[in-house]
């Protein structure tokens, strides 16, 4: 039995605040599947809102004991009804090459001494295309990326407070840390800061920024929602001075 009085094979209506309707619209049946599912993927498959699937998901977690939160992010990666924008340079070679957009021209990932590891939102959650992946497994797959692009000398690593590779960046440490011979970077996170309000899209634009300020390289450990957000702010600072690196798409 739960802390709330629910068993864990309830459904999911007998949760304070989750009718019939909200139910039929998570598309989940138990308690224990609520608890278990990731909020990004019913936000994203449902016609609810962000706060509406984060409270049945916490309560479902509650209720079983869980007591990590539920996080939706509500950022949308790219414009819904984006434009192209066409570029003449005749034979201005120089003009053609520098419009080409080269991300952190000089700057490889050898030389990054601080680096965030992410991941595809909700790709590690139980029915995320990792989610069958044990500890080791997400470990394994962490330091196989940070050798393959070249991330594997940084001194730091930072991570996000929750959601986006964080499941796999906390098996990548645990097991450098208690199973190999590997000295593992100084640790960091930095997290969404709402003052105890709801997070917001701003809030959320904020700690991404906050990131890209504290690190000059950023390692995508598996593609997924919001990496092509990711690639587009790297893009978008002026001075070229973080670099990120991403698994090709037939690679996974």
């Amino acid at each position: 039995m739960s802390t709330n009085n629910v068993s864990d094979d309830a459904s999911i209506d007998e949760l304070s605040g989750i009718g019939p309707a909200r139910a039929e619209s998570l598309g989940v049946d138990t308690v224990s599947e609520l608890a278990e599912s990731s909020a990004q993927h019913l936000f994203n498959e449902s016609d609810l809102s962000a706060g509406e699937v984060e409270d049945a998901v916490n309560a479902a977690r509650e209720a079983v004991g869980e007591t990590m939160e539920a996080t939706v992010y509500t950022d949308d990666p790219q414009d819904p009804e984006p434009e192209a924008a066409e570029e003449s340079f005749g034979d201005d070679v120089d003009s053609f090459v520098e419009a080409g957009g080269s991300i952190a021209d000089g700057l490889v990932p050898e030389e990054c001494e601080t680096i965030a590891i992410l991941a595809g939102d909700g790709v590690f959650d139980p029915d995320g295309k990792h989610g069958d992946m044990d500890a080791e497994e997400m470990a394994q797959l962490v330091q196989h990326r940070l050798v393959e692009f070249g991330f594997d000398s940084a001194e730091q690593v930072i991570a996000l407070g929750s959601g986006m590779g964080r499941t796999a960046v906390n098996a990548w440490a645990q097991y450098t840390k208690n199973e190999t011979d590997q000295e593992l970077p100084a640790l960091g996170q930095i997290s969404v800061d709402a003052d105890g309000a709801y997070p917001s899209s701003d809030d959320y634009r904020e700690r991404n920024q906050s990131v890209l300020e504290a690190v000059d390289g950023v390692c995508v450990v598996a593609n997924g929602d919001y990496v092509g957000m990711w690639v587009n702010m790297v893009r978008e600072r002026p001075n070229d001075d973080v670099i990120i690196r991403t698994p090709e798409l037939d690679d996974e």
